[in-house]
């Protein structure tokens, strides 16, 4: 998580202006000290310097400048870096909206410190990004992002697939009313993003219509990207939820020999089948924190063959008689579902072309509880709920952007925090 840290940035130039500074006793209980230092540069966004070192070592925002699709002639235009530069700082300083941008023009340090001649307006920002081909940002971030993880995936990795809904208020182009669990009714976007599970690095968005909610929209962008990597960096295993459990999501990856886990729908078949095992005695085994499990070969209607699917149960001790309540009540997981019939017990069913062990696969899925937080995060803290614009090119431009400052910083604080996120 980012914080901004009110600081004094001060530089060589500075070390002579202890003439400037005076202090003044105020009166009071205990009294006060205030210094001034009239010469000393001050920003909002104090830990940019830090962050800023990091760049420059690393060579990366130079190297994201000096081949970006921003080319100007006028010789009255902001420079690319300029745009570039006002647009990362606007991100890291937790700005939503373009409009926002206007209350970084007067921080001259914060300028000076990523080696910028100036913060732009908010109109050159906008207009900067209608410059070029569409194809162009897409090579140009594709570039950019994958220095930045690909050198990463050669260790053991989970892939975890999901999407979430970005809420709109507007005309955008895009905007339609689909799945929006939150305010419903509300026309949106929909993000469909790939990353590496616990560690919080975004491979990929894809920002498409409100009414394209459903994994299978998020599935080509999917397949490009693991088509684009190296065996050796491929993931170890591809997680996702109900969404992705389906027959042509399978298929894909044993097509390409790619491990998966996903969560599918308890359809009448998968009942009948829970039924049964709930009849037979010392099928169901300890999985921990009040989890049991079992196993079994299911071939469900529309699959091509017979698949592991791992079951796992707990007591649902919250669950009504169904004479007191129609209704469900919330599970304290949104990935458990209850029975209506037949024993207390609240169950979830996953499918596996892997060999793990039963207790293995089991916390595997309940490890990608932490896709929520990974949202959470990007979308209040970091932009993906705000810089819109009318048209849908720029919001993906920016939803991209975002996700690769997003990167960079986690990287930063890793190295300054090892042992936390």
């Amino acid at each position: 998580m980012k914080k901004h840290v009110a600081c004094k940035a001060k530089n060589d130039t500075t070390a002579s202006a202890n003439q400037a500074r005076e202090r003044v006793r105020l009166p009071g209980q205990g009294g006060y000290e205030v210094e001034w230092d009239m010469a000393a540069p001050v920003t909002s966004i104090g830990a940019l310097v830090y962050f800023a070192q990091y760049l420059a070592a690393g060579g990366l925002f130079d190297a994201f400048c000096a081949d970006s699709p921003l080319h100007y002639t006028s010789p009255n235009a902001p420079t690319g870096r300029d745009v570039l530069g006002t647009m990362i700082v606007s991100i890291l300083n937790g700005q939503t909206r373009y409009a926002h941008i206007g209350a970084l023009r007067g921080d001259r340090v914060s300028a000076d410190i990523i080696h910028l001649s100036k913060f732009v307006s908010e109109d050159s920002v906008r207009r900067g990004l209608l410059r070029g081909q569409e194809q162009e940002w897409d090579a140009w971030l594709s570039r950019h992002e994958r220095a930045v993880w690909e050198p990463l995936l050669v260790e053991p990795y989970v892939l975890d697939i999901d999407n979430t809904v970005k809420s709109l208020y507007g005309h955008q182009e895009g905007a339609e009313k689909g799945y929006n669990p939150q305010k419903h009714g509300r026309p949106s976007h929909n993000y469909h993003t790939y990353f590496v599970g616990s560690l919080r690095l975004v491979l990929g968005v894809d920002v498409h219509p409100g009414k394209e909610h459903t994994g299978g929209h998020g599935m080509p962008g999917l397949w490009r990207l693991l088509d684009s990597l190296p065996a050796h960096c491929r993931p170890q295993l591809l997680r996702g939820d109900i969404g992705y459990g389906n027959e042509k999501a399978m298929v894909e990856s044993e097509r390409r020999g790619q491990p998966y886990l996903f969560k599918i729908r308890q359809t009448t078949k998968v009942r009948n089948q829970i039924e049964q095992l709930e009849r037979m005695a010392g099928v169901w085994h300890d999985l921990a924190d009040g989890w049991q499990g079992t196993e079994t070969r299911l071939t469900l209607s529309g699959w091509t063959g017979e698949r592991r699917c791992i079951l796992v149960r707990r007591p649902a001790d919250n669950r009504p008689p169904p004479a007191q309540s129609k209704t469900l009540p919330q599970t304290e997981f949104t990935f458990v579902q209850l029975m209506q019939d037949g024993p207390n017990y609240e169950y979830m069913v996953l499918v596996t072309n892997t060999d793990y062990e039963l207790e293995a696969m089991a916390q595997l899925y309940r490890d990608r509880a932490d896709c929520e937080n990974v949202f959470d995060e990007i979308k209040n803290q970091w932009g993906w709920a705000g810089y819109v614009t009318r048209d849908l090119r720029r919001c993906r431009i920016m939803a991209r952007l975002i996700a690769l400052v997003y990167n960079w910083w986690n990287i930063f604080t890793r190295l300054a925090q090892r042992d936390h996120h």
